[in-house]
């Protein structure tokens, strides 16, 4: 009788010790899921970047083909494990360590594109010219704005679709001013207190009198 309580309490013990182990597991598990959850997420929104920066022309592929496999790879991986609960915390990092470095790979294409230059000599322009535009308000908001995006990669897709449409007014309030090489000489003197009057020729103070800047461009000794 005593062996065979013995065995009773050993199978007890033993039947208790998986139940631990099983709970363990599942919380294991379900920890790792909500990290993949978190990392997923990051990535969705990654993906609409990159997306979007291909659909605006910022650039025609922003990942190699090697870095979209492994990505895939780990995409697959992650799902194939998710759906038989055999999920580890390396398959995640794994995940989370592709996606850094396509996160690194579009900060780098977005940084030496051609947007970014283009939308770089926008900003200094527009800088430099604001005291002639009519809004002035509006056309530092504009410059924050630009400032804030053009270093560094907007956030979301949405937030790449408001940076080109910043260049782009940016860029169409230049062009209202009718700038010629001879016009943008004459300012750049101006801005460094260098012109005199002997620059002020025709075609200048034409330009002068259509744009409206009789008062806001000053004489100074």
């Amino acid at each position: 009788m005593l062996m065979r309580k013995l065995q009773e309490a050993c199978a007890t013990m033993a039947v208790a010790s998986r139940l631990r182990d099983d709970k363990a597991a599942v919380e294991k598990l379900n920890l790792d899921l909500k990290h993949l959850k978190t990392a997923a997420d990051q990535l969705q929104v990654l993906a609409e970047i990159m997306q979007t920066m291909e659909t605006c022309g910022i650039a025609p592929a922003v990942l190699t083909q090697e870095q979209r496999d492994t990505l895939n790879q780990c995409i697959s991986t992650c799902g194939e494990k998710t759906d038989n609960s055999t999920l580890s915390e390396s398959d995640v990092s794994a995940l989370k360590s592709a996606a850094s470095t396509c996160r690194i790979e579009a900060e780098q294409v977005w940084k030496t594109s051609e947007s970014k230059r283009v939308a770089d000599g926008v900003y200094n322009s527009l800088y430099s010219l604001k005291g002639l535009l009519p809004d002035r308000a509006g056309t530092e908001k504009l410059l924050k704005r630009l400032a804030e995006n053009k270093d560094a990669l907007p956030k979301s897709g949405k937030g790449i679709v408001y940076f080109v449409n910043d260049v782009n007014r940016g860029q169409d309030l230049l062009n209202s001013l009718n700038l010629d090489p001879q016009i943008e000489n004459f300012l750049v003197k101006a801005r460094m207190h260098q012109a005199t009057l002997s620059d002020l020729n025709d075609h200048i103070l034409e330009w002068i009198k259509k744009n409206h800047l009789t008062s806001k461009l000053k004489i100074q000794f």
